[in-house]
């Protein structure tokens, strides 16, 4: 006799063009997606993703998205899968549909050869078992206004600057156009591959030409400042909510140089008497607070980052590490495979190797699990951290080594998926 459950044991499989109304269905009463249904609808096979989705009989009752990403950790690229677009149907949640379905969802996105996946959570635990650990956060912060308007280098600055021989050329400030593209690529590139975390923003899903990238923009501003005829910082802006109490809100202000970062802040402000207050997406610890007069940076939105690494040895080989430290060292990681197991890690002037431990004995060397191997990468917690809330375990001999290889960098992104 077949029990009820067993006649509604969901199938997963890969979604295909055909299952593109359902997709969208699940995501609008998940999501709340605005306006009517789009047409034509989104493909869930596009910009090369991965879709998986969950049906009972026909009908869909869970999906989740792999999206094809690369992310800079150590001044290198590493593949990366961006879990998104996480919906279960209202009636089958509580019923254990998202362990199973996101373990599908990272199995292939590890055999496509991403050795890292990353998401924003709504939840903890079902990410935190499934080796997920937070690194870092994107955030909404808000400014008074009048306080970029102040944000100018002092006296003492400009002449501390000029005897290091740093005195820099003048800036000039113009409105972007689509020929910026690539130089507002550029800009973004190099701040990013000085940080661990960022996307490259490459890729099939993000702008590839001045027409793609005036689309993604739709309706923001972009204001870029130019030395010497180079693009060296950009901001892109809108304004929001009237006038006498309105808002200038930033989606994304990076620059080159601190004159660079100084004129779009400045000329930010001059909007305060419209817009007293500017809102700012940003991550962790930005400098633009170094720049600004006052204390006044108020979170008004937190979106938490959480890394999992797929492949231990693909993912710590893809990586640039401190170049100043040698070191050969053994670890284990606990868990499900095929994370789990023991490994020697060889790094030498920034570069790694690392492979299955032959010995397969995890007595006497660090043993992670993975949530502490995600935050071991990313450099986000030392290992004393790690261990005081049982993360990590193991004679503390190499902590201080491990700890080096990964500091340093700031862990900050800046898009959302």
């Amino acid at each position: 006799m077949t029990s009820r459950r067993e006649a509604t044991d969901p199938v997963t499989r890969l979604l295909a063009p055909a299952d593109a109304r359902a997709s969208w269905d699940l995501g609008a009463e998940s999501f709340g997606y605005p306006g009517p249904v789009p047409d034509p609808l989104p493909d869930p096979t596009r910009d090369e993703q991965i879709a998986v989705g969950s049906f009972v009989g026909d009908r869909l009752v869970a999906r989740a998205v792999a999206l094809a990403d690369r992310s800079w950790w150590g001044g290198r690229e590493v593949a990366t899968a961006g879990i998104a677009s996480v919906a279960i149907a209202l009636e089958q949640r509580g019923e254990g549909l998202l362990a199973p379905l996101l373990a599908d969802l990272l199995d292939r996105a590890r055999h496509r050869g991403d050795a890292l996946a990353t998401l924003y959570p709504t939840a903890q635990g079902i990410y935190r078992s499934s080796g997920f650990e937070t690194v870092t956060s994107f955030d909404q912060v808000e400014l008074d206004t009048r306080d970029l308007l102040a944000a100018r280098a002092d006296r003492a600055d400009r002449a501390d600057r000029a005897a290091r021989g740093a005195d820099a050329s003048p800036v000039t400030l113009r409105r972007g156009t689509g020929a910026d593209h690539d130089a507002v690529h550029r800009v973004y590139t190099a701040w990013a591959r000085r940080h661990d975390g960022p996307l490259t923003r490459s890729g099939p899903r993000f702008p590839a030409d001045a027409e793609a990238f005036l689309q993604a923009l739709d309706g923001v501003q972009t204001t870029v400042a130019e030395q010497d005829g180079e693009v060296t910082g950009y901001a892109l802006w809108q304004r929001a909510d009237g006038y006498h109490r309105g808002v200038t809100a930033v989606d994304d202000l990076l620059a080159t140089t601190p004159e660079a970062y100084l004129s779009l802040l400045h000329h930010l402000g001059s909007s305060y008497a419209v817009a007293p207050r500017t809102t700012l997406w940003t991550s962790g610890d930005d400098v633009i607070r170094v720049l600004l007069p006052s204390n006044a940076w108020r979170r008004v939105d937190c979106r938490p980052y959480k890394l999992a690494v797929l492949d231990v040895p693909a993912a710590l080989a893809a990586r640039g590490w401190a170049p100043h430290v040698d070191a050969e060292l053994r670890f284990a990681v606990t868990g499900p495979a095929p994370v789990a197991g023991c490994y020697r890690l060889r790094v030498e002037a920034g570069r790694a190797t690392c492979e299955p431990d032959a010995s397969g004995r995890a007595d006497g060397i660090r043993v992670m699990s993975p949530r502490s191997l995600a935050l071991t990468y990313a450099g986000a917690r030392s290992s004393a951290s790690q261990r005081a809330v049982g993360l990590l375990d193991g004679p503390t001999t190499n902590d201080a080594t491990w700890d080096a290889l990964t500091g340093g960098r700031a862990v900050q992104v800046r898009d959302y998926f």
